[in-house]
């Protein structure tokens, strides 16, 4: 069974199309309305938690903080960021990037590509 997606973002209509958008495709998911209670579920979960998709401006801790936090303390796990407010980003934290808008075809594939990897990573450590 695969791990949820934890969606973190501030917005509460975006973080629940997101979740839709993932749920349509397959993904067990989770929310979060911002960085501190992300990190907390994240802590929590101890780090079970397929990936993470969480938006790169909010109040408080932001996204890239958000990723350089949970990569510390899990560093396998997939973390991708999206923006209204900037077209890249170049944290070492980032798995991946989307600029808003976008379809939400473009969601569920950048979700399943990193998903692929996470399990292609999990798997040759077992090998």
């Amino acid at each position: 069974m695969s791990l949820p997606v934890l969606v973190v973002d501030d917005d509460p209509q975006v973080r629940s199309l997101v979740r839709a958008v993932l749920s349509k495709h397959g993904f067990l998911t989770l929310e979060a309305a911002d960085g501190m209670s992300a990190l907390s579920t994240v802590t929590n979960m101890d780090g079970a938690i397929g990936l993470m998709v969480s938006d790169f401006s909010m109040p408080g801790l932001d996204g890239e903080t958000l990723a350089g936090l949970v990569k510390a303390q899990f560093p396998t796990t997939p973390i991708l960021l999206m923006s209204s407010e900037r077209t890249s980003c170049d944290s070492v934290a980032v798995d991946a990037f989307l600029a808003k808008p976008f379809l939400p075809s473009v969601l569920a594939d950048a979700v399943r590509r990193l998903h692929k990897k996470q399990l292609h990573s999990e798997k040759k450590q077992c090998d």
